[in-house]
């Protein structure tokens, strides 16, 4: 029996190795266009992560192993075309560049997977490399020695495997997948969410030795408060970056509280964009917004007494504290005008003698006066 093989890497060499286990008298020859066999590309991470030094390691058979088997291997020959009903190949010598034709009585195809390479501008750069054989793993590691960022485009097992390898490296590394979740076709959402947690955490534990990563501590109101600020200045493309001009940075925000009497824990985690620079300022930015935020709710409970509001009707409710709101905006636009008493002591004037401070109001829509009270 005369069997012709196309391809052997992994799959090819299994086959052919089962092949003359059963069939020890059968004639095999095997076409392939690298200059080895039998690359275990599941291997590709390890090997350029350091933890397989030896690069021989990545293979388990040679042509000298097969010869031994009687098996026919024509390295760096690429099959051109295949008549199957004529049951014909023919190979071209890519050193040579002379055709070879072929018969046989059986037929192995084991060509194996390429990459989708999709059609983007750039994808010709020398910075953009493909990871499937064994010439690409060492342009890899070629590549990547004086690096510091890395964008890994595929969440399979390979691509995980090499994320992993450059973050131990101390790389900057980003994933990019277009499934929602990494190693989608192999695994459950249960566990890639372990999966997805951990390569979280081991990237934020990497941040807090650099200038990227912001930490405030303090005890308040009967519990402990942790902040910690992440920030990548990496600015990656997204769609609709033309519209985000002056985008720098992306902040993840992490608050943690423990109440000292329960032991009870909570903790939140909060994403933002952002055109600054600094961490140390983002993170004051991110404070000072909660601060907004609670001295309205103080001088609405302060000045206008809302949270003793015994309104029943949410409809009423949401109008009077919509109409509180809208007051309040009015009396700090009055403020400058009025000796900059407190909010409360205006409100309060306004309802002593309405038609006056009314009119007094009124002239805080005069455009000189509007310029003036909000710039001060």
């Amino acid at each position: 029996m005369k069997v012709a093989v196309i391809g052997c890497t992994h799959a090819g060499t299994a086959a052919i190795l089962n092949l003359k286990r059963i069939y020890p008298d059968s004639d095999v020859t095997v076409f392939e266009r690298n200059d080895n066999i039998s690359f275990l590309s599941c291997g590709i991470a390890l090997y350029v992560g350091g933890v397989v030094k030896d690069a021989q390691g990545l293979f388990y058979c040679s042509p000298d192993k097969l010869k031994e088997l009687n098996v026919d291997t024509k390295m760096r020959h690429n099959v051109e075309s295949v008549d199957i009903k004529g049951k014909k190949i023919v190979a071209k010598n890519l050193e040579t560049g002379v055709e070879v034709e072929h018969t046989f009585d059986k037929l192995i195809i084991t060509s194996g997977s390429w990459p989708i390479i999709p059609r983007i501008e750039g994808i010709d750069s020398n910075n953009i490399l493909l990871s499937k054989n064994f010439d690409h793993s060492n342009a890899i590691i070629d590549a990547a020695k004086d690096v510091k960022k890395v964008v890994v485009v595929g969440a399979g097992y390979i691509g995980v495997e090499l994320v992993e390898a450059f973050n131990d490296q101390g790389k900057e590394v980003v994933l990019v997948d277009a499934e929602e979740r990494i190693l989608s076709k192999y695994l459950d959402k249960d566990f890639t969410d372990i999966a997805e947690k951990t390569f979280t955490d081991d990237v934020l534990s990497a941040l807090k030795n650099t200038d990227n990563y912001y930490e405030t501590s303090e005890k308040a109101h009967g519990q402990i408060e942790i902040r910690r600020y992440y920030i990548n200045k990496a600015k990656h493309r997204f769609k609709g970056v033309v519209e985000w001009q002056n985008l720098r940075n992306f902040i993840c925000y992490q608050k943690y509280t423990c109440d000292v009497i329960s032991g009870k824990e909570n903790s939140e985690t909060r994403y933002y964009i952002t055109s600054l620079r600094e961490v140390k300022i983002c993170a004051d930015a991110i404070r000072g917004h909660w601060g907004i935020e609670n001295n309205l709710h103080w001088h609405l409970d302060y000045s206008f007494y809302e949270d003793m509001n015994s309104t029943m009707d949410k409809a009423a409710f949401n109008n009077f504290s919509l109409i509180n709101k809208m007051v309040l905006s009015l009396c700090k636009l009055a403020q400058p005008l009025m000796n900059n008493d407190s909010l409360r002591m205006i409100r309060k004037e306004f309802s002593w003698d309405f038609e006056k401070y009314l009119s007094l109001l009124l002239s805080c829509f005069d455009e000189d006066t509007l310029i003036y009270t909000l710039e001060n």
